[in-house]
């Protein structure tokens, strides 16, 4: 997997969080990319997350079960940068694997 530098020179984080779903209890994975490394940031924005029961709605980022915050230097050739509203659908990450 190639990492392809950003050009503009800011630094990115991705700020990882997993709600519980009001309708059925699941985990709901949201990502956010945002400039700032703060969590306390993150923590007072309102996400609109979709569970696969099909709930949808609002959520305030300090309702998190789980906030991880991960250095986003770039973005691979495989997976395009994250804009800052994005939601990401799919909870599977690609492992690398070594000859």
């Amino acid at each position: 997997m190639e990492t392809v530098p950003r050009t503009d020179g800011a630094r990115k984080f991705a700020h990882i969080l997993h709600f519980r779903c009001p309708s059925c209890g699941k985990r709901i994975k949201t990502v956010r990319a945002n400039e700032s490394m703060s969590r306390e940031h993150i923590a007072r924005l309102i996400f609109q997350p979709t569970c696969a029961c099909g709930w949808s709605g609002q959520l305030a980022g300090f309702n998190a079960l789980q906030h991880t915050v991960e250095c986003w230097n770039g973005q691979t050739a495989d997976n395009p940068a994250v804009p800052d509203n994005a939601v990401e659908a799919n909870t599977k990450r690609t492992i690398r694997q070594t000859p």
